[in-house]
């Protein structure tokens, strides 16, 4: 039913919807981007005033991720790098959406929902399909009732459904992609003379000066610095610290099972083997095989099909809605009449069937009894939370608040990575990043607030901070001995090249350079376009456009090859050498190549037209709507100058 829906928003109704919804907007007017007062609210979509924590909370959640990454930066720095600016525009794009939505009135309809639940691998049990249990199992963990996750299910289908005709096809003009593609098919034929720096002898350590040494030291003075490091009280307070504390009456078992029966229940399963056809004819030839007396699997070969596939035993909701109805309507151990589906033509075979089930009560006792502990679970551990929270706030140390109410308490000394001093991980740290985030937020004896994550909830006191430090020369001496005979040798790599450029332009061919010289190899390359991965290996469709899909030093003598003139030399600076390249010949586009390239060209552009259009739609949508950023407030607001 969402892929129908999705197929419907590429139509001109959907068009038509969207017209409406931009002048529906326009009545709100249009709001300049910046203002340039600091007054009160920082950001404003139509009626709507995001509040201020809410922005700190998000910029602060961006910062923590990038500093998680290893990207250290001071909360200046960030704003300076426009993490603020991209904070607020993502802000200014949910609101937008939302307000659309309810504008228009998008709603997923329960089906479409309960489809998106059911289907989703995220919630399938250890028999490979949807299973109740998972489900509140993955809600309980995150703290989420099945309302709020419903809900949150339903509106993220109504945000693709306001999106969906941006995601049609889009087509970059044919001409566009014919011009680019014979640009980027272009080939030429030639040779390369790398000049690698590895077949040069290893220098003498002894030439090595000490400032020689000095300086490759300063320069490289992260790779020998010890990262910051951090000693902290964690107080956890999780679903097996409570569970026990849960007293359920037979009463309570009762009432849940009566309000939850379906969990407890098994639907009516069939268990199908299918044979896949790629029209409908084949389908009909192997159906009148069978009538005449063949097996399926006879049948379908001898109709040019695929299968039988034993698809297992299913229920009504496994099915896809187009062939759902009939597998449950006809009788057991008969194949049916010819079904269509996305994937072609079917003929489904039900071998057996199990009936509906429903587990009574005192069957169903012992998994009631954990479903009622699992949502009495998180209600509990809040509770719990804002008692400690309650403690703490009164001015008791971490280690007090945990005594009393029997949360554990441990110490850690971590890096921002999670790593110990010695480089090992530290695994009393649960999988959490944001708690690393957190903790390398704070400032030194500070004790922070409850945090819940989906294990329950943390609370970290910073008792010291070590600085990042810098290991003493002497002590990484043979580490920087290495990075020096590594550069030394490109080095003189290079500087052999130019050597070598001379005798080349001299007229002295590559190969014989090649074999006068071990440090080299002649490579010849070609036909090679653009579009090949690099000179003398195959041509690939793979895109290059972006990344060039080669290796870096692949990546210079590409560009040289197509910036050199037939007949010249050019000179090649690599990072683990050089390269002199000379170009040949230059030949037309392969006919053949020049087809699967263009389609490469063409899936690339196609790309890039469609989220340049979708972000031209973000924009006009924003202006139509209308909001308005305060840049001068959103710093006061980052900075903590509330």
């Amino acid at each position: 039913m969402l892929e129908a829906m999705r197929n419907a928003s590429k139509t001109w109704l959907a068009k038509l919807l969207l017209a409406v919804l931009v002048l529906a907007f326009a009545s709100w007017g249009i709001t300049d981007y910046l203002s340039p007062s600091g007054r009160a609210p920082a950001i404003t979509v139509g009626k709507v005033a995001y509040p201020d924590q809410m922005i700190r909370d998000q910029f602060v959640t961006q910062l923590n991720a990038l500093r998680a990454q290893g990207l250290e930066m001071t909360t200046e720095q960030a704003v300076q790098a426009g993490l603020m600016d991209q904070v607020a525009v993502n802000i200014v794009r949910d609101l937008v959406y939302s307000q659309a939505i309810d504008l228009l009135g998008l709603r997923a309809s329960d089906e479409i929902v309960r489809r998106s639940i059911t289907m989703n691998p995220d919630f399938f049990g250890p028999e490979g399909r949807y299973d109740r249990g998972t489900l509140q199992n993955y809600l309980r963990q995150r703290g989420l009732s099945e309302g709020a996750f419903v809900e949150n299910v339903r509106n993220q289908h109504a945000r693709e459904y306001l999106l969906a005709p941006l995601a049609a096809r889009v087509q970059y003009p044919d001409m566009g992609v014919r011009s680019y593609s014979t640009f980027l098919s272009e080939r030429r034929a030639g040779e390369v003379l790398l000049v690698d720096a590895a077949r040069l002898p290893a220098p003498k350590t002894s030439e090595a000066s000490d400032a020689d040494l000095r300086a490759i030291y300063e320069r490289n003075i992260e790779a020998f610095t010890t990262p910051e490091l951090r000693r902290a009280s964690l107080l956890f307070v999780s679903g097996k610290d409570v569970e026990g504390e849960i007293e359920v009456t037979e009463a309570d078992l009762r009432d849940f099972y009566d309000a939850h029966q379906d969990s407890f229940a098994s639907p009516q399963r069939r268990k199908v083997r299918q044979s896949l056809f790629p029209s409908r004819e084949q389908a009909e030839a192997a159906r009148s095989a069978i009538a005449g007396g063949q097996r399926l699997e006879a049948a379908t070969t001898g109709a040019g099909g695929s299968g039988p596939f034993l698809l297992g035993a299913l229920s009504f909701a496994d099915l896809p809605d187009s062939v759902a109805r009939p597998v449950f309507s006809q009788p057991v151990g008969v194949v049916g009449d010819p079904l269509r589906s996305e994937m072609g033509w079917h003929l489904f075979l039900v071998e057996s069937e199990t009936p509906a089930r429903q587990r009574s009560f005192d069957e169903a006792k012992a998994d009631v009894r954990v479903a009622v502990v699992e949502t009495r679970i998180p209600e509990l551990m809040r509770e719990r939370a804002m008692a400690i929270e309650n403690e703490l706030g009164g001015g008791a140390s971490l280690e007090e608040a945990g005594a009393l109410f029997k949360a554990p308490v441990i110490s850690v000394v971590t890096d921002i990575q999670g790593r110990d001093r010695d480089g090992k991980p530290v695994t009393a740290l649960p999988e959490d990043a944001g708690l690393l985030r957190d903790l390398f937020a704070m400032s030194e004896q500070d004790t922070g607030m409850l945090t819940e994550f989906d294990g329950g909830y943390y609370a970290i006191s910073l008792t010291d901070v070590t600085p990042a430090t810098p290991k003493p020369l002497e002590a990484v001496r043979d580490q920087v001995l290495a990075l020096w005979a590594a550069e030394t040798r490109v080095t003189r790599a290079r500087a052999l090249g130019e050597a070598l450029l001379e005798k080349a332009r001299a007229g002295e061919s590559f190969a014989r350079i090649s074999r006068s010289s071990p440090e080299t190899r002649d490579i010849a390359f070609g036909p090679a376009s653009r579009l090949s991965v690099r000179p003398g290996a195959e041509t690939s469709t793979n895109s290059v456009l972006e990344t060039r899909g080669a290796t870096p030093d692949s990546l210079p003598i590409l560009d040289a090859v197509f910036e050199t003139k037939p007949g010249e030399i050019a000179l090649v600076q690599l990072p683990q050498g050089a390269a002199l390249v000379r170009v040949s010949e230059v030949l037309p586009p392969d006919p053949t190549q020049a087809r699967v390239e263009r389609e490469t060209v063409r899936s690339y552009l196609d790309g890039s037209f469609a989220r340049d259009i979708a972000r031209q739609f973000d924009e006009s949508l924003a202006r139509t709507v209308g909001y308005s950023i305060s840049r001068d407030r959103l710093e006061k607001i980052v900075l903590q100058e509330f």
